[in-house]
């Protein structure tokens, strides 16, 4: 019977560690299709999170944006994380990317969303882009 509850156990913890990743791939997915330029700034952002990532500083405030001047994209889009929370709270790279790309996919026809995180809502997390991707 112990060998079963452990087998159970370790199963549970595969499939709790797997969803995130599938998770992050599927609405990856969705929002790639809204807008490629949320997808490249919250690339940018979530790359350099994990060492920079604290919230509030003036970094996670300003965020990330795709390049102007890129004929691919179409837009400048940004995506950033301002807040209130003290003392300061980290942002895990994995939840960056996860979290991001959920807003985006959820989000208007754009991708654009704004939705609140952290311990008590103290973080104030945006996907921001002007324009709808071009259809092909």
């Amino acid at each position: 019977m112990k060998l079963f509850g452990t087998i159970i156990t370790i199963f549970a913890l595969l499939v709790l560690l797997a969803s995130p990743a599938e998770g992050r791939k599927d609405w990856q997915h969705k929002c790639v299709k809204k807008s490629p330029a949320v997808v490249n700034a919250i690339s940018k952002y979530c790359t350099q999170a994990g060492l920079k990532s604290m919230v509030p500083t003036k970094w996670t405030s300003a965020g990330k944006s795709t390049d102007r001047n890129d004929p691919y994209y179409h837009s400048v889009a940004n995506v950033h994380i301002a807040g209130n929370c003290e003392p300061k709270q980290w942002v895990p790279r994995k939840m960056c990317f996860l979290q991001f790309y959920r807003m985006c996919a959820r989000g208007n026809d754009k991708g654009q969303n704004l939705k609140r995180f952290g311990r008590d809502g103290c973080q104030s997390w945006s996907t921001w882009n002007p324009y709808p991707h071009p259809s092909p």
